[in-house]
């Protein structure tokens, strides 16, 4: 195997492991400016290129999986430690956020005890929770409403719960 086609056959996890680095980047930008939101489209642009480029070069495993759920904690985390304390948001939305990372906490910890392994799935819930995600940065720079951000965490917290019941009936097939 040449180098190049070796290193198109592992491209789908250099760029997951970019996206780690670059989210990492995020924490030191200032909320909402421009190098802000170039590493945040570069982090979420990556998310999609991953899995393209995993698809196309038949390089998907479980590995990249891990890697690529790995870089997308990392992202939201990132972003999260960045954009909450400058939201001055209401305690009700505070608390609406803990709950739900709570609830994705269980299921890690659940599928930790009694497989063995983290589990993050790619529901189609999670997915679009995740573009929602992504969205609304772009958004808040014109619009800062509670309404957006109770939109978010009701549609969170419906992602968390199907992810974690998903997790707990042991469907195989998501596992």
């Amino acid at each position: 195997m040449s180098n190049n086609s070796n290193f198109m056959k592992h491209i789908a996890d250099y760029i997951s492991v970019s996206r780690i680095i670059m989210s990492i980047l995020i924490i030191g930008t200032k909320e909402f400016s421009v190098p802000f939101f170039i590493i945040y489209s570069y982090c979420g642009l990556s998310d999609i290129a991953d899995g393209f480029f995993a698809r196309k070069y038949n390089s998907e495993s479980k590995l990249g999986e891990k890697i690529d759920s790995l870089a997308d904690v990392v992202f939201v985390s990132a972003t999260m430690v960045k954009l909450i304390p400058s939201l001055n948001l209401p305690k009700e939305i505070i608390i609406w956020i803990i709950a739900i990372a709570t609830i994705k906490f269980f299921g890690i910890m659940y599928s930790f005890i009694c497989y063995k392994k983290i589990i993050f799935l790619h529901t189609m819930a999670n997915k679009i929770t995740g573009f929602a995600l992504f969205v609304t940065p772009f958004l808040m720079v014109k619009i800062n409403s509670v309404i957006i951000y109770a939109f978010l965490c009701a549609l969170s917290t419906f992602a968390a719960v199907e992810e974690c019941h998903h997790i707990i009936k042991c469907e195989q097939k998501l596992l």
